[in-house]
């Protein structure tokens, strides 16, 4: 009779259950390892050294990418320069050249940077002047003369007055960089065209409620910095550059910090008729100051001087068009950092790859200790699951081997050779 020999009982039940709740336990803390990490809140795109060059990086990268399937790539760029400089981009155009060792083939890069060392000027300037030699003839021609300081004099003269105009997309950079990247932008009104506005909605017209509320908020209750940033949110409102989600973002955000339902009734409690409200636009003002949230404000202002820092490194109506592609306040960081870490290269990747080129801005990965300790119980959760796996395997394609088993004297095969022979 051949029996299997009797091995002690494993605790299956114990390596099954175990095996199961860390098959269930890690996807989910990795699931939360990774939002507390890549999140709009876990993310903090900061500008400092490490990720304003993890971001050039990545933008040379984005460059050259782009034109590796093109047949020619001095010809490609030439033409990528050329339309911008038609559409009176010359930030864009600027940020193009710029980018050009980048854009060209090997050989072409290498004859430009040997070129720009030999220039006096030095940086981007040289960059710039080396690069211009590899533009076709009429395109170097036409950026020369759309950069030059007379013709954007004479063009700041006789653009007209019209806001509007001035928000187009032809009027961007129609004015040289040198001259107007520093001008401000002011399209909030004042308090006499507030106090039109109060007394057209009290009368029950429809107004413009965005309009009217951020332009009381901003004349009421903003610094200079801040104030700056909400002009450019209303021009591009104003324009239709700014991206539906993020207007609705920011209507949200700026009803919190002062709700038009309660600036309106308190415009009808103080004024009885709309005739005293025209000439009374410091009235208007105090009405919306008191009904404003102060702790609602502070998130406000925050993202209007990040706006405003993003105006001062490229400039305000290039801020306008990038309001296109933002989308929420991760968003906002990432364009700051691409403009810190890019310039006029910024623009000219946007005109290429529009909004997907935001995701170019890169952040080192900050290890708290909260995520310090979430990585090591996944790594300790997954090494239980390997040993489990692995031992499960092994016992299974061991077999105990069967041996002959003595009816009469209980013993087996080994133990019976043992005794017999001492």
């Amino acid at each position: 009779m051949y029996h299997k020999r009797k091995r002690p009982a494993p605790f299956a039940w114990l390596s099954a259950a175990l095996f199961l709740a860390l098959l269930a336990l890690i996807p989910l803390l990795a699931a939360r390892i990774v939002s507390d990490t890549f999140s709009r809140h876990g993310m903090d795109f900061d500008v400092t050294p490490g990720s304003l060059a993890e971001t050039r990086d990545v933008i040379d990268q984005r460059f050259q990418s782009l034109m590796s399937g093109q047949g020619s790539r001095r010809e490609t760029w030439s033409r990528l320069v050329k339309e911008q400089v038609e559409r009176g981009n010359l930030r864009t155009a600027h940020g193009l050249l710029l980018a050009a060792p980048n854009m060209l083939d090997e050989k072409n890069s290498a004859s430009l940077l040997v070129s720009a060392k030999v220039l006096e000027v030095q940086g981007d300037a040289a960059i710039e002047q080396a690069a211009l030699k590899y533009l076709d003839e009429d395109v170097r021609y036409s950026y020369e003369q759309a950069i030059s300081p007379l013709r954007a004099i004479w063009r700041a003269a006789t653009q007209t007055a019209d806001p509007q105009s001035t928000l187009s997309e032809q009027s961007d950079e129609i004015i040289d960089r040198n001259a107007s990247a520093n001008a401000g932008l002011n399209v909030l009104g004042d308090e006499r065209d507030l106090a039109l506005q109060a007394a057209q909605w009290v009368r029950g017209q429809k107004i413009d409620s965005f309009a009217f509320t951020l332009s009381g908020i901003g004349l009421s209750a903003l610094g200079d910095k801040e104030r700056a940033g909400a002009s450019i949110v209303r021009a591009a409102d104003r324009s239709g550059n700014m991206n539906e989600d993020f207007r609705r973002h920011f209507q949200r955000r700026l009803f919190n910090v002062a709700p038009p339902e309660r600036i309106k009734r308190d415009l009808t409690v103080r004024f009885s008729g709309a005739l005293g409200i025209a000439a009374k636009g410091d009235v208007v003002l105090d009405i919306i100051r008191e009904g404003i949230d102060v702790r609602e404000l502070e998130g406000l202002e925050e993202q209007l001087r990040l706006i405003h820092s993003v105006s001062e490194k490229i400039s305000p109506h290039a801020t306008i068009r990038l309001l296109s592609y933002v989308r929420n306040d991760l968003d906002l960081q990432r364009a700051i950092l691409l403009t810190e870490a890019g310039g006029d290269r910024a623009l000219a990747l946007l005109s290429m790859e529009g909004g997907s080129a935001l995701t170019a801005a890169q952040t080192p990965v900050k290890w708290t200790s909260k995520l310090r300790v979430m990585m090591t119980l996944l790594i300790g959760m997954g090494l239980t699951l390997v040993w489990l796996t692995l031992d499960t395997f092994f016992r299974s394609i061991r077999r105990g081997r069967q041996v002959r088993r003595s009816a009469v004297y209980g013993l087996d095969q080994r133990a019976w050779e043992e005794e017999s022979n001492p």
